[in-house]
């Protein structure tokens, strides 16, 4: 068993996904449930972030920001 059949077995269930919704693999580009935590048809892990990239990038720069007002 290779490692991406294993992360399947143990990952999730199909009464765990909703097919009614789905998005693009990073990866392969098929569509696949919008909370898969990994393609069905490439075997690669996809990591779907709920926050959008700005929320993240404001956190760090205002952590940055603090930090920096600390040290100095």
């Amino acid at each position: 068993m290779d490692r991406h059949e294993e992360y399947r077995a143990c990952a999730e269930t199909g009464e765990d996904l909703d097919f009614s919704r789905t998005v693009s693999c990073p990866h392969c580009g098929r569509p696949i449930p919008h909370n898969a935590s990994f393609c069905y048809f490439c075997g690669e892990p996809v990591r779907i972030s709920s926050r959008p990239k700005w929320v993240v990038w404001t956190a760090l720069a205002l952590l940055a920001v603090f930090l920096a007002m600390i040290i100095f």
